[in-house]
């Protein structure tokens, strides 16, 4: 099966089949002690050798996993449909204020009509001098019944036209 070690030539191990296992104590003979612990110690470290390119290969692996770099995902920005209704249909609920005033919705489109006919935003003011701003357009647009009013002086109607004029003035 094996062949006895060559004498001549740089190699001092053992010229052994591949399929043959070694056993370095049968092969070698006892009046070279020094052959045996050559061999045996150039098995180990081609052993450990291999050990070490095996290891080195499962590290390089692992770095690159960790340069990948995860892909950010976008945010969908969301659309504010109730605002979008509410400036172009009202629809919004009634105010507590408004429910305290005994308000239902079909008042207070009429209300928020007659503001935006007189140039004054509903929202900026509050619902009273809605209320006045309405009572005013009223006026304007039936003349005989204006030309027939007579206010007098410190009534709550003159105080009333005095805030609703301040507020169209932007004071």
């Amino acid at each position: 099966m094996t062949q006895p070690a060559r004498t001549g030539g740089n190699c001092g191990t053992p010229r052994i089949k591949k399929k043959s296992k070694l056993n370095l104590p049968s092969l070698v003979s006892p009046t070279s002690p020094t052959r045996l612990s050559y061999s045996s110690g150039w098995r180990e470290r081609r052993k450990k050798k291999k050990k070490k390119k095996k290891k080195k290969k499962k590290k390089k692996k692992k770095k690159k996993k960790k340069k990948k770099k995860k892909k950010k995902k976008k945010k969908k920005k969301k659309k504010n449909n109730n605002n979008n209704n509410n400036n172009n249909n009202n629809n919004y609920d009634l105010t507590p204020r408004e429910l305290e005033a005994g308000y239902d919705e079909e008042k207070r489109d009429h209300v928020t009509a007659a503001m935006t006919e007189a140039g004054v935003n509903p929202k900026v003011y509050p619902l009273a001098d809605a209320c006045l701003a309405k009572k005013l357009l009223d006026l304007i647009h039936q003349p005989v019944i204006a030309c027939s009013v007579t206010i007098e002086e410190g009534s709550q109607l003159e105080q009333q036209i005095q805030s609703i004029q301040q507020i169209w003035k932007g004071s």
